[in-house]
């Protein structure tokens, strides 16, 4: 059970109007590159479930709400 990002999906949020999408997308890009990712395809991020509410927990600690 986890969450599957896609690099596009990613990059719409960094080109959103609002600050959360674009700090949720900051979040991704930091997570791809610590390496979090925790499936084999390269073109995708998937993030198993304790990973993502990890990476969550530190969004809503992190970005303006």
């Amino acid at each position: 059970l986890g969450v599957v990002l896609y690099p596009d999906a990613i990059a719409a949020l960094a080109r959103s109007d609002k600050i959360g999408d674009r700090c949720l997308a900051a979040g991704l890009v930091a997570a791809r590159q610590r390496g979090a990712q925790d499936g084999g395809d390269r073109e995708m991020l998937f993030l198993y479930r304790q990973s993502w509410l990890e990476l969550r927990d530190g969004l809503l600690a992190n970005c303006p709400g």
